[in-house]
């Protein structure tokens, strides 16, 4: 399952040694449609996948769901939820990707039968505000992958910070899936540790009444291969209609990101489409927010 979804997202080349490659692909609407340059994220609890330290500029009692439909039947889901009091913040996620309908053969020609594979991440983020601009966070994370009989479970860490300044600059960065997991089929495999960093910036125009946010991520594998940058940039209009995009570099099957969202009383949704290369199609994620108060 991990070769699959290299191929079809064109992950770093160093993580080919490592298992439970879903670890390093983004999860919600909004920063999809940004092209995942959100380890300043401040929005949605989807920004725990990038950046545990982004609970604390969340502020409110906020849930999320999104659904994300890949090639060949692969699909994932994410569920999360998030909450402040007083200078601490915490969130609970799940995140689980299943390919179904894998045939089975044991002789050249037609499939005896068929199984889903399935890649499973239940995580617990806290965050604490060290100074009105500078945040702290961790997540823990307990691990299950199943293929077929062959199963694998373990946990892992992300560890983050954030610096965010009154004139709307944020610097962010963080280390992910530090831990380790049981050997699948007698073959241990690393987990994809990942260090993001980047920066973003947000502005406001009063006439007509828009936000605009610009983001810059860097991404890179903690051992050997290249590092990517991902660009992003959104435009909400009246605090309601939001325009986004984004572009990944150095990935051989996925770059430009395009998205759009819309928000009204305490229900947003938000929409992305990505296309990859090599005839794999396009892929799409609906994500689905509550704000609670």
């Amino acid at each position: 399952m991990a070769a699959l979804v290299m191929l079809a997202f064109g992950a770093v080349p160093a993580l080919g040694g490592t298992g439970m490659t879903f670890l390093t692909l983004g999860v919600g609407g909004r920063s999809l449609g940004m092209g995942e340059a959100y380890s300043t994220g401040a929005a949605d609890p989807a920004a725990m996948q990038y950046n545990p330290a982004s609970l604390s500029s969340i502020g409110i009692t906020m849930v999320s769901l999104m659904h994300r439909s890949w090639i060949q039947g692969t699909n994932a889901e994410y569920i999360a939820g998030a909450f402040s009091f007083g200078k601490f913040s915490m969130g609970l996620s799940t995140y689980w990707l299943s390919i179904r309908d894998i045939e089975v053969r044991t002789v050249p020609g037609s499939p005896i039968s068929t199984f889903t594979a399935q890649d499973l991440s239940v995580g617990f983020s806290a965050a604490y505000e060290l100074t009105d601009e500078i945040s702290v966070g961790l997540t823990g994370k307990y691990l299950y992958e199943k293929i077929l009989l062959d199963d694998a479970g373990g946990m892992a860490f992300d560890f983050g910070g954030v610096y965010a300044t009154p004139s709307g600059i944020r610097v962010g960065a963080a280390i992910a899936n530090l831990g380790s997991v049981s050997a699948l089929k007698d073959e241990s495999t690393p987990l994809p540790k990942i260090f993001r960093g980047g920066i973003s910036y947000t502005t406001t125009l009063q006439n007509p009444a828009t936000t605009i946010t610009g983001a810059a991520d860097l991404v890179a594998p903690l051992g050997d291969g290249g590092s990517h940058l991902h660009l992003g940039g959104e435009v909400i209009l009246y605090g309601a209609i939001a325009a986004r995009a984004g572009y990944e570099t150095g990935y051989d099957a996925r770059g430009l990101t395009l998205g759009t969202g819309i928000t009204h009383g305490i229900v947003t949704i938000d929409y992305a489409f990505a296309p990859t290369q090599y005839d794999l199609g396009s892929t799409h994620a609906v994500s689905l927010s509550l704000q609670l108060n």
